[in-house]
């Protein structure tokens, strides 16, 4: 299926992305290799009620309340530009338990998504505003209402999913979305996949003791065959005295 690109080109992902990283605790990664499985989940799990904001409201339309064609039917699955923060350990691995997964862009297009059938899917660069700027509809107000005219899912309801207020900036984030063909009631879309194929470096939470982390080593290279690193946020630096002369 066609791959769309909303705010950013595919040109332009390629370029400033040449590669990208997903968070998570390292629970949920043992079961994507346990399960052969990636899962997308639906917006109304977000955490920040600024991000399903537009997802979850009702619209008045011609007297009708009316929701957006594409609530319940999207999935997605988060994504960043920037290899290493301290915020993205502490927000997506409070108990110490994390675990980076790196992708070459450009695999993980060509070997996964561009494999994913009877779907449609959206590669999405979060637009950062203003919380003023966040609530405007201005710009694509237009659209949206033909949209929602002909019960249609178009460009300006994805565009409503990749709002962030610019307090999350930091984060640099690209938004895989994935509309299935046929309506789904769960809350989570869980793709096949082997992660292995298409994944570049996996990198242990830096706040793991050395014990820990060996453990961990030798358990996936058993286990799953895959090399693990430890990011090195924390390392240890020389603690000799500094010359000044």
């Amino acid at each position: 299926m066609p791959i769309h690109y909303i705010n950013i080109t595919k040109e332009e992902l390629l370029k400033e992305y040449k590669r990208i990283h997903h968070h998570t605790t390292i629970d949920r990664f043992t079961s994507m290799l346990n399960t052969n499985k990636l899962t997308f989940v639906n917006p109304a799990s977000w955490n920040d009620p600024f991000e399903k904001f537009f997802y979850e409201r009702d619209y008045i339309l011609s007297g009708k309340k009316i929701q957006l064609p594409v609530r319940d039917r999207l999935f997605a699955l988060c994504f960043t530009g920037t290899s290493s923060s301290e915020a993205f350990w502490k927000v997506y691995s409070p108990l110490e338990d994390g675990i980076r997964l790196t992708f070459k862009t450009e695999d993980f297009i060509n070997i996964f998504l561009d494999k994913i059938y009877n779907v449609e899917i959206y590669i999405g660069k979060v637009n950062y505003k203003s919380t003023k700027e966040f609530f405007e509809l201005d710009a694509n107000k237009q659209e949206l209402i033909s949209e929602l005219k002909e019960s249609s899912i178009g460009k300006s309801q994805i565009d409503l999913m990749i709002q962030k207020r610019k307090a999350f900036e930091y984060e640099n984030e690209l938004r895989i979305m994935i509309i299935p063909k046929e309506q789904k009631t769960s809350k989570k879309l869980s793709i096949r996949a082997d992660i292995r194929d298409f994944t570049q470096n996996y990198s242990l939470d830096p706040r793991i003791g050395k014990n820990q982390s060996k453990l961990f080593k030798e358990f996936f290279k058993i286990q799953f065959q895959i090399k693990l690193s430890q990011a090195t946020l924390y390392n240890e630096i020389k603690r000799g005295p500094i010359i000044l002369d």
